[in-house]
């Protein structure tokens, strides 16, 4: 389930999202990508995009904010590029 809670932020109601969303360790990169992708099988994205959600809006998933983001953007990727340079 998704709704517009107030200003560009949205809550996600949901068993299954919610249980990976406790089991995150929000400091890793790579497991913010899992729920991410989660988010997209399971239509949350396409239900967010519907809902009026835009890149760059705090999405609400059990207390825990994530920030909305293209389905195709990776924090991890990102991160390895950088730690190349």
């Amino acid at each position: 389930k998704v709704r517009y809670a107030t200003r560009n932020i949205f809550e996600v109601k949901g068993k299954r999202i919610e249980q990976i969303v406790v089991m995150t360790d929000m400091s890793n990169l790579e497991a913010i990508d899992r729920v991410h992708d989660v988010m997209h099988k399971q239509d949350v994205t396409l239900k967010l995009q519907r809902a009026g959600a835009k890149i760059g809006d705090a999405i609400m998933i059990h207390g825990r904010k994530f920030i909305f983001r293209s389905s195709r953007q990776r924090f991890s990727r990102i991160k390895k590029y950088f730690s190349l340079l």
